[in-house]
């Protein structure tokens, strides 16, 4: 017999249990605001948004202002969206989602999709097309499963989707398609002079004139019933986001160019940029336009800005009120203020960008301003990967620069004015024995507290530029590097080696000191370990992290440690040897990505959110010591089962313990546990995928106790 697939999970349930506790909710603060902008759609005054982040913010005044709209944070990118009778369509480039109750229930809706990267939808008559990256053209069904509408498409990456009386387009990676009969057959649309390198990335309709968006090469006009397309010259607009018509204007829409109006089918284009640049940056970047009642709408790396469809004015106004600048990554307090950085990574085109910016709230998030580092990348304000505080001094760290404020965030300076780290980032700073030392994807810098001159300090440390993180406990600096483990420096970084002993996992997101200890986080469901003797060894602290997915960060407030992680917080009130989730009020599944503690709250920085709750509350929390009293083995559950199960047991004291399955014939078919356990309950999962179906038994021994019961595995 094949053995089995001993795949088990032991959980220690509680040492110690929450008596009739509901964790206090998390609460949103106020800000900062604004954010790159990817989708906007408007039907009248009703008006949706899609940000980069995941996010979906409502207007039902005209895009004037914002809300999130039911709690969504986590549907991933957003590249398009539909309001029709079914409700809200949302794509994203993990497939399309759809609330048909204003958000209060969502379904992911993706059966029948052979690509789940969407990147446009249409409609025609009542029927929904999907274009997607790879998979073709689709159509949605009312029994929520969509139907491949592809036959005559030569090139499946189909890039945008548009709609004149029965006909229907698509613009694909290799060129314009038609079908004028609801998307069952499709045929080239032809005409020479339209570029196939690039593809057709925005389509729209003005009188008898069709308009094609290159990337790269600008918007192409051909006639209904023509032959040749024809160049519009427009500048420097090449790479094109998005064609769109109202009344006898044509709009487009490109990277870095901002947007442009022709009222002549395109004979001649007005620039319509006044008030873009705004203050979030000089990238004039729009994705997307919708038309509500009253407003143009231009989604856009700055956010959303309006202009009244009157005409009274050229002027943008920017209309982010309720909108929030990108993924809060960073968070520190020095006493006096809050301060948040808001990120976007390698967005469009910008493959070495970090968009977003730095924000400063003086009142507990409130109330924000921006205080944003000197200079941009390619337009964009650049964002801080982390913070560091010395007295009341702020250091942040960011693409290619080290900066510090001494006046609670209000202005920056650069510390390396000669750039000697080059094109390094700066993932994380560590103060220690008077010096400033920076862990980037290039190694490790020092200098002295003034900056001016860093020199590299990373001889020993593996040459790779995944996620680099700093910590010290004592005069030991320890550096981490994604998938390779901790390295230790005893001599202030001018040796490294390594120090995984104990280490099942080697994935570190994060590492954080506290006294003479040293946590590391991790990714992959891989939970915590820590370091009592300085990185000799290291020990897993996982119990009740299984479910919380990656861990990125940990921060401290008295006894209680948080870990910020894949599914939000969890909390521990015994040094991290056991965890609960403390996720009331955070919408489901949402990835906290930093923590910080600044004596009266906790906040935790998600994708385009920042939450809080007070310390107060987390420390009020009663614990009982509620420990199990006797020895005892639970009948499985499911049973019969096929073909995992789960066994419970608890043990009254520290013992050894030994949890084996067999089989009829008393046959060992699977060892569960076999190791030391600490008081408390346990759960393990048995799998018996690789066996017959028939009875087993299994037997748990624990110091002097020994308990056997039966299951029944049925295939």
């Amino acid at each position: 017999m094949k053995k089995p697939d001993c795949v088990y999970l032991a959980v220690l349930l509680s040492i110690l249990t929450f008596n009739n506790y509901i964790f206090p909710q998390w609460s949103q603060v106020n800000g900062p605001f604004g954010g790159v902008v990817t989708a906007v759609a408007s039907q009248d005054s009703v008006c949706y948004c899609g940000t980069h982040g995941g996010s979906i913010y409502k207007s039902t005044d005209n895009g004037m202002t914002w809300s999130l709209f039911s709690g969504t944070t986590n549907l991933g990118t957003i590249s398009t969206l539909l309001i029709n009778n079914y409700g809200l369509f949302v794509g994203t480039y993990n497939g399309v989602y759809l609330t048909s109750d204003n958000g209060k229930t969502w379904m992911e809706i993706n059966t029948g999709l052979t690509n789940t990267s969407i990147n446009a939808f249409a409609q025609e008559g009542g029927n929904i097309f999907a274009a997607t990256g790879g998979g073709g053209v689709y159509m949605f069904s009312a029994g929520n499963y969509w139907s491949s509408f592809s036959k005559g498409l030569s090139n499946l990456t189909v890039l945008s989707l548009a709609v004149e009386g029965d006909t229907l387009y698509a613009g694909t990676q290799g060129g314009l398609y038609l079908s004028t009969n609801g998307g069952l057959s499709w045929k080239n649309r032809g005409g020479s002079g339209l570029p196939t390198v690039g593809g057709v990335n925005a389509i729209t309709i003005s009188g008898n004139y069709l308009f094609a968006g290159n990337w790269g090469q600008g918007v192409y006009r051909i006639g209904i019933n023509d032959n040749s397309w024809v160049q519009m010259n427009i500048g420097g607009a090449n790479y094109i986001f998005s064609l769109n018509s109202y009344g006898n204007y044509v709009f487009i829409s490109a990277m870095g160019g901002g947007l442009y109006a022709s009222s002549d089918y395109g004979s001649s284009w007005t620039a319509l940029n006044d008030g873009m640049s705004g203050t979030s940056g000089t990238d004039n970047t729009i994705y997307n336009l919708a038309f509500s009642s009253t407003n143009i709408l231009a989604a856009t790396a700055q956010g959303i800005f309006y202009l009244p469809l009157t005409g009274a004015t050229t002027t943008w106004t920017p209309s982010d009120n309720g909108m929030w600048p990108g993924n809060i990554g960073a968070l520190v307090f020095n006493g006096t203020n809050l301060i948040a950085s808001g990120s976007i990574i390698g967005h469009y085109g910008y493959a070495n960008a970090v968009m977003g910016g730095v924000f400063i709230s003086s009142d507990n998030g409130s109330d924000w301003s921006e205080s944003n580092l000197p200079g941009t990348i390619q337009g964009f304000n650049i964002s801080a990967f982390c913070f560091a505080c010395n007295g009341t001094d702020i250091y942040a760290g960011g693409t290619r620069e080290i900066y510090v404020s001494t006046d609670n965030g209000g202005s920056w300076n650069s510390l390396d004015p000669n750039n000697n780290i080059g094109s390094s980032t700066v993932y994380s700073i560590v103060i220690l024995n008077s010096k400033i030392f920076l862990g980037t994807d290039q190694g490790v810098f020092t200098s002295n507290m003034s900056g001016g001159t860093w020199t590299s300090v990373s001889n020993g440390l593996p040459n790779t530029s995944q996620d680099p993180y700093l910590a010290a406990v004592g005069n030991n600096l320890f550096y981490s590097r994604r998938t390779l483990g901790v390295y230790r420096s005893t001599d202030f970084g001018n040796s490294w080696s390594a120090c995984n002993n104990g280490l099942t996992a080697l994935s570190v997101l994060s590492l954080t000191a506290n006294g003479t200890d040293i946590y590391a986080t991790f990714e992959g469901g891989n939970g915590v370990a820590v370091s009592h003797d300085t990185g000799n060894s290291w020990t897993m602290l996982n119990n009740g992290l299984y479910s919380a997915g990656s861990a990125y960060s940990l921060v401290l407030s008295g006894q209680l440690m948080f870990a910020s992680t894949q599914n939000g917080v969890f909390v521990s009130i015994n040094k991290g040897l056991n965890w609960e989730a403390a996720n009331t009020g955070l919408p489901n599944n949402t990835a906290v990505l930093s923590l910080l503690v600044d004596g009266n709250f906790l906040y935790a920085g998600t994708n385009n959110l920042i939450w809080k709750r007070p310390i107060d509350e987390m420390n009020a929390v009663k614990y009982g010591n509620i420990l199990p009293a006797k020895f005892e083995l639970q009948q499985n559950y499911p049973n019969p089962f096929n073909p995992a199960t789960t066994i419970k047991y608890q043990i009254p004291e520290q013992s050894f313990v030994k949890l084996k399955v067999y089989d009829v014939l008393g046959k060992e078919v699977c060892s569960l546990v076999n190791e030391l356990k600490m008081t408390g309950e346990y759960e393990v999962q048995f799998n018996g995928s690789n066996l017959s179906s028939g009875v087993y038994f299994y037997r748990l021994s624990a110091g002097n106790f020994v308990e056997t019961k039966k299951l029944l595995l049925l295939k």
